[in-house]
């Protein structure tokens, strides 16, 4: 979805603009909480590592990825990288039983991926979904080349 002003421009979206500061003020913090600070540049190679991996999973434009954790910087990241694969997200609430967690991702036709942490991928056992944990996937994909 894109935003068109009264002149007919587009506004550009949340990871364009992560780019443009990534570009603009490279060492700038982007996002921090108690555990943990990225700052732009860092953010937007960890949301383009993780767009990269999307993409080699076959996610694309019109798929669906969740997002199963409590908020907190990867979740930027993975909105971010979401994005940037050209998918959209889906904020999967913790607090839901399972039984209305189970239900929503049945009728969620494009849901392709869910990222989760450890803990919350342990309620996810039985989804017939891929399921990759956010924090591994995070320190795998800042050892890679391209990362």
């Amino acid at each position: 979805m894109s935003f068109i002003d009264k002149q007919g421009i587009r506004a550009p979206m949340i990871h364009e603009k992560v780019a443009y500061w990534a570009a603009q003020t490279p060492d700038a913090v982007a996002v921090r909480n108690v555990y943990e600070t990225l700052t732009y540049s860092q953010l937007d190679r960890e949301s383009s590592a993780l767009a990269a991996y999307l993409r080699a999973q076959g996610i694309q434009a019109g798929d669906l990825v969740g997002i199963f954790f409590q908020p907190s910087v990867s979740t930027l990241v993975c909105i971010i990288g979401i994005l940037k694969c050209g998918a959209a997200y889906v904020p999967l609430d913790i607090a839901n039983p399972a039984s209305r967690l189970m239900l929503m991702i049945q009728q969620l036709a494009n849901l392709k991926l869910i990222f989760a942490t450890a803990q919350t991928a342990e309620i996810l056992k039985e989804v017939p979904l891929a399921v990759a944990e956010i924090e591994s996937l995070r320190r795998q994909l800042a050892q890679s080349p391209h990362g």
